[in-house]
This record gives structure tokens, C-alpha cells and sequence, in this order.
């Protein structure tokens, strides 16, 4: 019998209202690369993440309503050193985050399930957390 279970997910599709504002938030803040583009369409990566950044607009017949951008969503990206990324990225962006409470934070967390953790939100209001996990200290 063939197993029939996803064994990860391939890419996640974000709806972005300006497609270049987005791309070059996720490749100059973030450091994805732009692994192709397709007309208004960029597929991103970032080690083995891939994201597809799709316009508002356009011909969209397959979707059943317009896509509330940022809301109900939130995605956690496991980095090597997530201090190193938070440098990076508060030099770029005003605010970083603790999401669990949406207050500002100088940099990242140790949260109690063992990651330390920082979030920022793109340009249209997804939030992204970045996380590293941590070795408990007895």
C-alpha cells in the first residue's frame, strides 16, 4: 500500500497588495533568495523554505473570495542563530515582536517550550516568527 501522507509542505503562497514591496522586504530584510519569477508571481527561498508571492489582482477565478491579507495565519521559521537574523533584520525594520502579547521587544526571547524567538510582520501583515531552539540549562 502506497503511503499517501505529506511528508512536508512544498511552498506556502502569500497574497501580497504590491508584489515588489513584498519581494524586496523578504529578500533584503529576511535574506530569502529569488529562486524564479513567473510575470507579478516570485518564488522565494530560504534553505529549504519556499514562499510564492502572488498579487492581489487579476484573474483569481479560483478562489472563493478575496483573501483577507495577514490575518488568521502565522508562520514559524526555524533558523541556525536567530540573534544573527535579529540584527540583521532591526536594522532594517522599526519594531520586532513577542507576538504572544504583540508588544515590541530589543531582541529575542526564550519562550518556556525551549526556543528563543523574535517576530516581525511583512508588509502586509503576515507575522513571522523566527525561532531557535535552545538547550534547557539544569
Amino acid at each position: 500500500m502506497t503511503d499517501t501522507h505529506p511528508t512536508r509542505i512544498d511552498h506556502i503562497l502569500l497574497f501580497c497588495a504590491n508584489p515588489l514591496v513584498s519581494r524586496g522586504f523578504y529578500r533584503d530584510v529576511l535574506g530569502f533568495e529569488i529562486a524564479q519569477e513567473d510575470g507579478e508571481v516570485t518564488h522565494l527561498r530560504l534553505g529549504e523554505t519556499r514562499l510564492m508571492l502572488y498579487p492581489i489582482g487579476g484573474d483569481k477565478g479560483w478562489l472563493a473570495d478575496e483573501p483577507t491579507l495577514g490575518r488568521g495565519v502565522r508562520f514559524y521559521f526555524d533558523v541556525p542563530d536567530v540573534d544573527v537574523l535579529c540584527d540583521r533584520v532591526k536594522a532594517k525594520v522599526p519594531r520586532i515582536y513577542n507576538f504572544d502579547d504583540f508588544k515590541p521587544i530589543s531582541g529575542p526571547i526564550i519562550q518556556p517550550w525551549g526556543v528563543r524567538e523574535f517576530g516581525v510582520s511583512d508588509p502586509d501583515g503576515y507575522r513571522l516568527t523566527f525561532v531557535t531552539r535552545v538547550v534547557e540549562q539544569t
